[in-house]
This record gives C-alpha cells, structure tokens and sequence, in this order.
C-alpha cells in the first residue's frame, strides 16, 4: 500500500454531523499530503521532469501556520501543473484560511489524479 492509496477525498457532512475524524484537518492528513508531495516530486524527477516542492519532515500541532500551509498549496500547484490531469480534477484552493470539507477532499483528489496522470507518462 502507497500513499496515493491513503488519500481521502470523499469527506462528507455526514463525517462532520457525525464528528468524525474524518471531517477535520489534523496532523496525520498534512504529513499524508506532505507525504504525497514527496512521492509525486520523486516520480517526476525520476522521469526527468524538474519540479521543486519544499517539504516538512514533520508536522505538529503548532505547525498550522499560514506559511506551512501556502506552502502545500505552492507544492500542489507545482505538480498539478506537470502532467495533464482530467477536467473533473478541482483547482487548487487560494487559500487555507477557512477550510471546508470540500477543500480537504479537492487538495488529496488533485494529488491522486496528479499520481494517476504520472503513470501513464512514459
């Protein structure tokens, strides 16, 4: 099992009318995205497709700061903008700032059909 088979995109209200887990951003979905981040850059570079993502090795409860989290959207941005991805695949969020459940599922959806897109490139 990969990372790309861990992402969660199909958060829903009844996760947050439920108070699941599910429905709020925490430590373990930004080191899985982190994670996932690592993984597309490597796959790319591997390919020869130069990409620059800049990473944390680590993640903590004080580290929901607007900086890390543009970061993830820069990093995001970056690899959605190497390969050609299907028109059903969502646009990276603006912004973190005020999250919803549809942004969580847009940002691990975008980097699943970004890992799908990388393996059809020779």
């Amino acid at each position: 099992m990969t990372v790309f088979d861990e992402l969660i995109f199909d958060r829903s209200a009844a996760d947050l009318s439920s108070n699941s887990s599910r429905a709020y951003h925490n430590v373990a979905d930004l080191e899985r995205i982190n994670e996932a981040c690592q993984q597309l850059s490597l796959i790319f570079n591997n390919k020869g497709i130069e990409n620059t993502v800049i990473t944390k090795q680590s993640w903590g409860v004080f580290d929901y700061t607007e900086e890390n989290l543009s970061q993830i959207l820069n990093n995001i941005t970056v690899l959605r903008g190497l390969v050609d991805v299907p028109a059903t695949t969502p646009a990276v969020p603006a912004s973190l700032n005020r999250p919803t459940l549809e942004m969580a599922n847009d940002l691990e959806r975008i980097l699943r059909d970004v890992y799908v897109a990388s393996q059809g490139m020779a």
